[in-house]
């Protein structure tokens, strides 16, 4: 603007994305925010860049980025004149292992906030578990294969699949996502077992409730209660036909489910992981399920995603109760819109209203009273 210097006009802020909106068209905000879009590759080249714009706020699709911005010392590479701009980083998913919030804490005077965007996500990660679920129970990847081969049933005219009907879900990390899932279950007729530090005493009082209308209405007996919380995750592993994840990935869930674990299980398991990869031991996976340990999965994330362990890709040729998904959990136009509208709300209530954000991640909720 260039009448700047008069006290009654808008500042605009500097946003520095490491890629440019979908759903949006920049210039619709052009009177609040100036925005530049990563050029190149790699971290280096984004640091160089940052510390050239010296922006007010990132936006960044870190599952889009071939980079973090964590543990590899991103903070320590911004000059202090970068830092002493840079206010907010909203990261543009649910899952924020890829920035390193402590530092953002503690790189400067005063905190760079970082936002996510929990609850938007919720129905279209629900709903990826419910399909990843359904299709290693009823083994449809190999039916739709045959068919797709003009052979309708050849060779699997005895396979059978397994109803979902009075099999017993066992969820561990019952946030948004994980509640979502658990709603969607209750109308298949499976009872619920939960894991998680706290137990969700109102979540499961409703949950018990709708349970009860859908056993009445579908005609479901469950000869044990319909929900319950297991303080102890062996316990959980041990009851449970599925079992569906739902944890951010952090140093405590970091392989949380290894060899240990999977021997826990029951032979007819199924584990479904929409969370993230590292959550579970991909190794001990492939292990468990070569040696018949457990009896399938359904993945959407992946240890080293993109690479997929060539054994787990060997098994799936050759286990029907496989399923496997490219990182789609939110790929939907509904959901990435709503995700893109939640970070530009965000940056928008930090700079440019002084306002506390609509979703900071759990460890910087504690700067806003509000939260």
């Amino acid at each position: 603007m260039s009448h700047h210097h008069d006290s009654g006009s808008v500042r605009s802020y500097k946003i520095f994305m490491s890629n440019g909106f979908a759903y949006h068209d920049e210039k619709e905000f052009e009177n609040k925010f100036t925005f530049q879009v990563f050029a190149g590759k790699g971290l280096e080249n984004f640091v160089q860049q940052v510390n050239e714009y010296k922006p007010d706020g990132l936006y960044f699709v870190g599952w889009k980025s071939q980079f973090k911005l964590s543990n590899d010392g991103f903070f320590s590479k911004l000059t202090k004149e970068a830092k002493d701009n840079l206010k907010i980083i909203a990261n543009h998913g649910v899952g924020y292992d890829n920035v390193d919030v402590k530092s953002a804490l503690t790189t400067k005077d005063k905190p760079i906030i970082v936002t996510h965007t929990p609850d938007v996500v919720s129905d279209a990660t629900a709903d990826t578990a419910i399909i990843l679920m359904l299709n290693a129970s009823r083994k449809t990847r190999v039916f739709e294969e045959n068919l797709r081969q003009l052979k309708w049933k050849s060779g699997y005219e005895t396979l059978m699949g397994h109803d979902l009907k009075g099999k017993t879900l066992g969820i561990i990390g019952m946030g948004s996502i994980g509640t979502k899932t658990a709603l969607r279950a209750l109308s298949f007729g499976m009872r619920i077992l939960y894991h998680q530090r706290n137990q969700k005493k109102d979540v499961e009082e409703k949950l018990k409730q709708v349970g009860q209308l859908v056993s009445e209405v579908g005609r479901y007996y469950h000869s044990q209660p319909i929900i319950e919380y297991c303080q102890s995750m062996d316990d959980l592993l041990k009851q449970s036909d599925i079992i569906s994840i739902h944890t951010p990935l952090t140093e405590s869930t970091r392989h949380l489910i290894t060899k240990k674990q999977f021997d826990m299980m029951k032979k007819n398991c199924i584990i479904i992981n929409t969370a993230r990869g590292a959550v579970i031991h991909e190794q001990d996976l492939v292990q468990a399920l070569k040696s018949n340990t457990i009896a399938g999965c359904g993945l959407d994330v992946f240890e080293f995603e993109p690479t997929i362990t060539q054994e787990l890709l060997e098994l799936a040729s050759n286990n029907p109760c496989i399923s496997l998904l490219p990182h789609i959990g939110t790929q939907t136009d509904e959901t990435r819109l709503d995700m893109e509208q939640l970070c530009i709300e965000n940056l928008r209530r930090v700079l440019v209203e002084n306002k506390d954000p609509v979703s900071p991640v759990p460890e910087h909720k504690y700067l806003f009273s509000s939260q």
